[in-house]
């Protein structure tokens, strides 16, 4: 097999009114005979095409004989460089090659759900679930091990420990008497009891007995933030549960960070401390989902009645209900605010920054991992002065091998 030593000429390349065409210097080695020769070629030819040029060039009917004497990228390919154009709304389209982002997304934010649909367009579809893989919403690998729940790069367990008692006093953290079995619900799918929406929602299921405490115990393979909720009421902040939320400020911090953290041991109530996690029934009015819902309400009825009485003459009752009383002068029932229950887990990774992001070089110098462009990576279109129809280019080379392209004269070229 010859080789092709291509190398640009010292000439000015040639403009079309569509293309422009780079004039290279070939040698054929391992051919006797023929001296070095120039040829030129559109700028968007492929490597291929300019193999078979080259050999068209020196009547040679060997073409697919002849390679380059050295590889440009990986086996000839590159990534794609894509054109997001600045918009309205978030679009991620592979099928119709059509990506926008909105005036105050984050470029980082807007990366990694690009690399997301880029996996599942590789992929062409979600992968079914299989045996030892749990049920869940998201995106990440969720599975169960020797009673070790893993999500993505967090492992987390829960453990049995002794019941600190309930007197307002300090206590520290108990030791741990053993992990708690972790069941699928989709085991148990068929069994009777089973509530129907946990069929729905599929998960976990951890047995315990009536008041037994635990705390959540972490590990992580690498850096991600975990989220925890006990009847949609998040454990680190003690405020009601946003899902698919993450705090962007150290003050608001509504996740604990691993691998840093080891375990959480309770529920956050402010000033510096913490109430256990105990297994309490639902209807009661003992969960922490239904004090935390209850404080909510009472603060919505003493802002609307200081609103009431902070209202013109005649605009309000004059002789409003005090005590939770019927009509018939009967104590009425405490409203329960709790119909959630159990824990929720939400798994963030941290963002991946390999990308380069530019409103003006489609990618790096020499396609080098090391010249990607990231001062936009923090910021959005719009602290940028961006506006509707402006295009940034993004160029990464962990979009998978599917989204590469072949190498072209213009790329051999830059490469040189």
């Amino acid at each position: 097999m010859s080789h092709v030593h291509v190398m640009a000429t010292d000439g000015p390349a040639s403009f079309s009114a569509q293309n422009r065409e780079i004039s290279f210097e070939c040698q054929l080695s391992q051919v006797q005979g023929i001296d070095p020769i120039r040829i030129s070629f559109d700028e968007h030819s492929t490597w291929k095409e300019m193999l078979a040029k080259t050999a068209a060039s020196v009547h040679s009917n060997k073409g697919d004989k002849l390679s380059f004497n050295q590889s440009f990228g990986s086996a000839n390919k590159v990534p794609r460089s894509f054109e997001i154009k600045v918009g309205d709304a978030d679009t991620i389209n592979f099928a119709e090659n059509e990506f926008v982002i909105a005036h105050n997304t984050r470029f980082i934010q807007f990366w990694n759900d690009f690399m997301d649909e880029a996996k599942l367009y590789d992929d062409e579809k979600k992968a079914e679930q299989t045996e030892g893989v749990i049920k869940y919403e998201g995106d990440l690998a969720v599975t169960l091990d020797s009673n070790v729940l893993k999500i993505g790069n967090a492992s987390i367990s829960f453990e049995r420990t002794l019941r600190i008692p309930d007197d307002d006093e300090t206590y520290p953290l108990p030791p741990s008497l053993g992990s708690f079995e972790i069941a699928k619900v989709q085991d148990y799918a068929e069994s009777d009891g089973l509530p129907t929406h946990w069929q729905k929602r599929k998960g976990c299921i951890i047995p315990m007995w009536q008041k037994e405490a635990l705390f959540v115990n972490f590990r992580g393979s690498d850096q991600c933030a975990v989220k925890i909720g006990v009847g949609k009421i998040n454990a680190v902040t003690g405020k009601p549960w946003k899902s698919r939320a993450v705090s962007m400020s150290q003050k608001e911090q509504n996740y604990v960070a691993l691998p840093k953290q080891p375990w959480l041991d309770g529920i956050n109530c402010g000033n510096g401390y913490i109430r256990q996690f105990v297994a309490m029934p639902l209807g009661k009015g003992f969960t922490v989902e239904h004090q935390v819902k209850k404080m909510e309400k009472q603060k919505e009825k003493s802002s609307a009645t200081k609103d009431a009485m902070d209202a013109e003459p005649g605009q309000v009752n004059a002789n409003p209900k005090t005590t939770d009383q019927d009509e018939d002068g009967d104590q009425e029932e405490e409203e329960l605010f709790e119909d959630v229950g159990g824990i929720q887990i939400e798994v963030y990774p941290k963002f991946d920054e390999n990308v380069h992001i530019s409103v003006q070089a489609k990618q790096p110098n020499k396609f080098d991992r090391q010249e990607y462009d990231k001062t936009l990576l923090k910021q959005t279109p719009s602290e940028q002065g961006l506006k509707s129809g402006d295009r940034v280019f993004l160029f990464s080379h962990h979009v998978p091998r599917s989204l590469y392209r072949e190498v072209t004269a213009a790329d051999i070229m830059s490469l040189m």
